[in-house]
């Protein structure tokens, strides 16, 4: 620690969790409920409102203007997200923890953020995890963890820099949503709506296309228990039902393929260009052929295959009832004509992806010798220097 900085524990800087859906002030009949599955490293997915009275129990922290949200909840996989604006009826899971500054005259919000979301910050909180079936960290244990405090100018300068960096990873991930949003639109052009197509009369279906089951075309196969114990940290990500959430040193399954939820948050799906672990709460397509890569995670998408469940305790997504799943299959003219297309929007989505975790390993680099003040920005200056 630098010595001529201030270190405050942070329960002592910040209001936790400051408001809550019970609060008198508080009168939303419908909420944008966020949950952890929904969150990511710096935002979170848009939701569609739901009445309050449908909302879950865990439905209780209101997120306003200037709160950092951190997921308390596996941490290792660093969900979280800054409410630079909101709407007043955002509301996250109890699954997190939501930090305020108690006084902006002493401690700017956004630095705050940086703070909350360092390594050094996540590094406190990955020591304070217990439980070996859902990792979570206690309110109690977090107030501990004491941030560095520098004057509101240094706070403003690091605030900025920091900004600056997590623009371009911005800019980079809607640049990457507009080339998906694209593959997903033209897939429902030509596979749901038939455009480009001429429908044979008895059918309503195009010529050449046959109405099949999904368990017709493909096989689901179940990924392989990894405990986190056993994981070493390596080049091959590990996926679960939500996605990446670790990495290990050797792979099970060779990329590109498509990862499906099992269990826990069911149907969801992820593609992976590079090998890797899917683990025994996640199915993976079978004998995957290039040319049908990308139509058969579109295909699978549509589906809603989270709509599936029949578990009544844990979510769980029964892959014989997914074969089931009624489906009109182009010919593979078609499939093929529309891999081509969409293969230069991924590839593009491949280059993006790699910049922004060169850049997030910049950042995680930089954030902490910054705001620690081990480096310093010169005033006028556009250097970043060792003091």
């Amino acid at each position: 620690m630098n010595k001529e900085l201030s270190y405050e524990k942070i329960s002592d800087v910040c209001d936790i969790n400051p408001y809550s859906v019970n609060d008198d002030s508080f009168d939303e009949k419908n909420i944008k409920y966020i949950t952890i599955s929904d969150m990511n490293a710096g935002y979170y997915d848009e939701k569609e409102e739901i009445d309050i009275e449908d909302s879950p129990s865990r439905a209780k922290r209101v997120i306003k203007e200037g709160c950092s949200v951190v997921s308390t909840v596996g941490v290792e996989n660093r969900y979280y997200f800054y409410a630079e604006s909101t709407p007043d009826n955002l509301v996250c899971t109890t699954g997190t923890v939501v930090f305020k500054p108690t006084n902006r005259d002493e401690l700017l919000p956004e630095y705050l953020y940086y703070c909350v979301t360092s390594s050094n910050f996540y590094a406190e909180l990955e020591k304070r995890e217990t439980g070996t079936t859902i990792p979570s960290v206690n309110l109690s244990e977090i107030k501990s963890i004491k941030i560095p405090v520098p004057s509101i100018e240094k706070q403003k300068q690091l605030s900025e820099l920091l900004r600056d960096i997590d623009n371009k990873i911005r800019l980079n991930r809607e640049l990457s949503e507009l080339l998906e949003d694209t593959a997903q639109k033209i897939y429902k052009s030509w596979f749901e709506e038939y455009e480009p197509y001429e429908l044979e009369d008895d059918k309503n279906i195009p010529d050449k296309f046959t109405e099949k089951k999904l368990g017709d075309i493909l096989s689901l196969e179940y990924g392989s228990n990894l405990p986190k114990k056993e994981r070493i940290d390596g080049e091959y990500p590990v996926y679960g039902s939500n996605g990446i959430n670790g990495s290990h040193n050797s792979y099970e399954v060779e990329g590109p393929n498509i990862i499906v939820g099992r269990k826990g948050t069911i149907g969801t799906v992820n593609l992976s260009f590079d090998n890797f672990w899917p683990i025994d709460t996640t199915y993976y397509v079978d004998e995957i052929e290039d040319y049908e890569l990308y139509y058969i995670k579109h295909l699978l998408e549509s589906l809603n295959l989270t709509e599936l469940n029949e578990d009544s305790a844990v979510p769980g997504l029964n892959r014989n009832t997914a074969y089931q799943q009624n489906i009109i299959y182009p010919d593979e003219e078609s499939i093929k004509k529309y891999n081509n297309i969409v293969s230069e929007f991924y590839s593009k989505k491949k280059i993006i992806k790699e910049e922004n975790k060169n850049i997030k390993n910049l950042l995680d680099y930089l954030s902490p010798l910054l705001l620690n003040g081990d480096i310093h920005i010169e005033e006028n200056e556009d250097e970043i220097k060792a003091p």
